[in-house]
C-alpha cells in the first residue's frame, strides 16, 4: 500500500486489521475467514480505483501480486469450509466412535488439492507454508481444523523444500521486511530438516527486520540456541543456555499456547540427548559420583519439570517418572522442601488425570455399553488388571475406538506411580520434620499428614509404615506396622464389598432402593439409579439424587443437596439412569440416596434408602502397598505370618 502511494484513511485501518488478525491468533473459524476475505476485497477495490501509470514500479507490482495471492489463499480456505459444511447432512449421534464433535467440521487437505488450486509454483509454496503454519499450532487453539482426514496426507517433498528456500532467499534479498509473517515458519522447517546453511542465512536476514513480535523473537532465539548446542554438543554453557531459555519461555502463557510445538520439541530433545544419558550414567556409578554432575542433572531436570508442567504436557507417565528422578537427586543433596513441593504437584497432576480416566462425562460411549461400564467401575474401585470371569466379559479389541483396555492399562501404571509418589512424599515430609531440633515438630507433622489422609486407607497405611521406621522402641514399631496392615486389610474388604454389589431390579417397594456405585474419583461420584416401580400405578416422572458426608446424622434427607448434581432433575433412562455428584472433598466418605417424583412434582413416598459409604479417592495398587509393608517389616525384623485374600 505504501508503494502505491494511496493515502486514503481507510487503508491504514485495513492494514492494521490484517496485522491484528494474522499476528495474534489465527482463529480458523468461518467468521474469521469471512472477516479476512472482506478486508482483502476492500483493499482490492482500493487498488481498482487507483490508476497506475506505466511503467509500474517493481515494488508496486510485488505488492499487488501479494494481495492477489492472499485473496486466492483465503478463497481456497473458504471453499474448503463450504465443502465440509455441505458434506454434513445430519449431526452425528452423541458419543459415536469415529465422528468429530458436533462443534467441528472435518477438513480434508491433500497435496492434490493444493497443486490443482495453485498451479503457480510461488503461490503453491506460499500455500504450503501457510498450511504448515496452521498445522503446527496446538490443537486446542484450532476450532474447526481440529481433525484432519487420514487419506491423501499433506506432505512436503524435497522439491518443495528447495523451492521454499529459493523463494524465501529471493524475497529476503529483495526486501527483508516483506516475508508476510512466514519467516519463522521457514526457520522451523529448515531447523527440523537440519538444513543449517539456509537456516543460518534466514536467521541472519531476520536480524535485519524489526517486525517480529516478542513471541516470534523468543521462538527464533530458542531455536538458534539449540542449533548452537547441536553444533557443539559437549559445550556445557550452551546446554544450560538452552535449558534456561526453555524455562523462561514456558513462563509465558502466550508462548506456551502459541508455540507449544517448538517448546515440546526442545524439551524432549534435552531429555533424550542429555538428561536420560546423565541419569543412566549416574545409575551405573551409584557411589562416588561427583556433586557437580548431580548438580548439573538437578538443574537440567528442574528446567524440564517446570517446562512440562507449564506446557501441561500430555505424557503424564513421562512427567511422573521425571519428577521421581528429580526428587531422588534432590534427596541426595538434602534439598527436601523443593522435593516435597515437586511431589505434591505430581500428586495433584496424577489425581487430575486419574479423575478424567473414570469420568463418565468424558467417555460418553461407555454409558451405552455394559462392558464399558463394568470396566469403568472396575478401574474406579481397584487398581488391578481387568480379568474376564463369569460376570465380566471383555469386549473384543477395537470394539470401542481407543479401547478402554488402554484406559485400564494407563490407570494401573499411574496407580503404581502414585503409590510410590505417596510413599516418598511421607518420607520427605518426616525427614524434613526430623531435621528440626525440637521434638514437637515431628508430632505436629504426623498429625497434619494423618488429617490429610482422612478416610483414605491406602495413604494412612503408607504413613504408618513411614512413622514406624522413625520409632526407636520395638513396641511402637510393631504397633504402627500392625496399624498399616489393618488399613490395607480394611481397604481390601471395601474393594470386595464394592465389587460385590449387583444391579438388581427394584421390586414394588414404597421407596426407591439405594443407588449403586458406577464410578468414583477424588472429587466426584457417579451412581446408578435403579428403576423404581411404586404401587398403585403411580408413574415416576423424574428422580433427584441427594448426598451428604458420612457421620453427620444417620440417613440422607431431601435437604442434602449442597453439592453440584444433587437436587437436579434426572429423567429415567430405559437402559441405565446415571447421575454424577461433583464438588466433593478428596479422601472423604459420603452416602447417597434417591427420591422419585411424579408429574405433579410430588415426592413418591419420601426419599429412598441410603447407600453404603463411598470414599472419594483414586485407588492405589494394594499388592504394592502390602509389598512395601512386608519389605519394611523384614528390614526392621518384624516378621509374622499373615494371609492375604485374593
Amino acid at each position: 500500500m505504501k508503494a502505491l502511494g494511496f493515502e486514503a484513511n481507510v487503508l491504514p485501518f485495513l492494514k492494521f486489521a490484517i496485522l491484528v488478525l494474522d499476528n495474534i491468533i489465527q482463529l480458523c473459524t468461518v467468521k474469521y475467514c469471512l472477516w479476512r476475505t472482506q478486508i482483502y476485497v476492500a483493499i482490492a477495490e482500493c487498488y481498482d480505483e487507483e490508476e497506475l501509470d506505466p511503467p509500474v514500479a517493481e515494488g508496486t507490482l510485488r505488492v499487488v501480486a501479494q494481495a492477489d495471492d492472499s485473496l486466492q489463499r483465503t478463497r481456497f480456505l473458504v471453499q474448503k469450509f463450504m465443502k465440509a459444511a455441505a458434506a454434513v447432512t445430519h449431526p452425528p449421534a452423541a458419543g459415536t466412535a469415529g465422528t468429530p464433535p458436533q462443534s467441528q467440521l472435518l477438513i480434508s487437505l491433500s497435496r492434490d488439492d493444493v497443486q490443482t488450486a495453485f498451479p503457480n509454483s510461488v503461490s503453491r509454496i506460499r500455500t504450503i507454508l501457510v498450511s504448515l503454519k496452521t498445522l503446527w499450532k496446538p490443537q486446542w487453539t484450532l476450532n474447526l481444523l481440529h481433525d484432519f482426514e487420514d487419506k491423501a496426507p499433506f506432505l512436503v517433498s524435497a522439491t518443495d523444500i528447495d523451492g521454499i528456500i529459493t523463494y524465501m532467499s529471493s524475497i529476503v534479498a529483495a526486501d527483508p521486511t516483506s516475508v508476510d509473517g512466514l519467516h519463522n515458519c521457514v526457520l522451523k522447517l529448515l531447523f527440523r530438516l537440519r538444513k543449517w546453511t539456509p537456516f543460518m542465512a534466514m536467521y541472519k536476514s531476520r536480524l535485519e527486520t524489526t517486525q517480529d513480535s516478542i513471541i516470534d523473537a523468543i521462538e527464533v532465539e530458542l531455536l538458534y540456541a539449540l542449533y548452537e548446542l547441536i553444533e557443539d554438543p559437549a559445550d556445557r554453557m550452551r546446554l544450560f543456555k538452552v535449558a534456561s531459555g526453555l524455562r523462561l519461555a514456558c513462563e509465558s502463557r502466550e508462548m506456551c499456547a502459541l508455540r507449544y510445538d517448538v517448546l515440546v520439541e526442545v524439551m524432549l530433545y534435552l531429555w533424550h540427548v542429555y538428561a536420560s544419558p546423565m541419569l543412566e550414567s549416574m545409575n551405573k556409578a551409584l557411589f562416588g559420583q561427583e556433586k557437580s554432575d548431580a548438580g548439573d542433572a538437578i538443574r537440567l531436570l528442574l528446567a524440564l519439570q517446570v517446562s512440562s508442567h507449564a506446557l501441561n504436557f500430555d505424557d503424564i507417565v513421562w512427567r511422573a517418572n521425571l519428577a521421581l528422578h528429580l526428587v531422588n537427586l534432590l534427596n541426595q543433596q538434602h534439598r527436601l522442601r523443593l522435593a516435597i513441593q515437586i511431589l505434591r504437584v505430581t500428586q495433584d497432576v496424577l489425581s487430575t488425570v486419574r479423575d478424567a480416566i473414570v469420568n463418565i462425562d468424558l467417555h460418553a460411549v461407555l454409558a451405552d455399553s455394559t462392558n464399558g461400564l463394568q470396566q469403568l467401575h472396575h478401574v474406579a474401585t481397584k487398581a488391578v488388571p481387568f480379568i474376564a470371569n463369569s460376570k465380566d466379559v471383555l469386549p473384543s479389541p477395537g470394539s470401542l475406538r481407543g479401547t478402554t483396555f488402554q484406559q485400564t492399562s494407563l490407570n494401573l501404571t499411574l496407580a503404581a506411580i502414585q503409590t510410590e509418589v505417596g510413599f516418598l512424599l511421607y518420607d520427605m515430609e518426616l525427614q524434613c520434620a526430623a531435621s528440626v531440633p525440637d521434638g514437637t515438630t515431628m508430632t505436629a507433622v504426623a498429625k497434619r499428614l494423618a488429617v490429610e489422609c482422612n478416610q483414605n486407607g491406602y495413604m494412612r497405611g503408607l504413613l504408618s509404615v513411614q512413622l514406624a521406621q522413625r520409632k526407636s522402641k520395638r513396641g511402637e514399631q510393631e504397633s504402627l506396622l500392625r496399624e498399616a496392615l489393618q488399613c490395607f486389610d480394611t481397604i481390601q474388604q471395601q474393594e470386595i464389598d464394592v465389587q460385590g454389589e449387583t444391579d438388581v431390579l427394584s421390586p414394588n417397594s414404597l421407596r426407591p432402593l439405594a443407588p449403586l456405585l458406577v464410578s468414583r474419583a477424588s472429587t466426584f461420584v457417579t451412581i446408578e439409579i435403579l428403576p423404581h416401580n411404586p404401587p398403585r400405578g403411580v408413574q415416576v416422572a423424574y428422580y433427584c439424587a441427594y448426598a451428604k458426608g458420612t457421620g453427620a446424622g444417620t440417613d440422607v434427607s431431601l435437604n442434602n443437596m449442597e453439592y453440584p448434581g444433587t437436587g437436579s432433575l434426572i429423567q429415567p433412562n430405559p437402559r441405565r439412569t446415571l447421575a454424577t455428584i461433583s464438588g466433593l472433598l478428596p479422601n472423604e466418605s459420603y452416602v447417597f440416596a434417591v427420591a422419585a417424583y411424579d408429574k405433579n412434582d410430588q415426592v413418591i413416598e419420601g426419599i429412598g434408602a441410603t447407600s453404603c459409604p463411598i470414599i472419594t479417592l483414586n485407588p492405589l495398587v494394594l499388592s504394592m502397598c502390602y509389598g512395601i509393608l512386608a519389605t519394611v517389616a523384614v528390614q526392621m525384623k518384624h516378621t509374622y505370618k499373615h494371609t492375604i485374600e485374593k
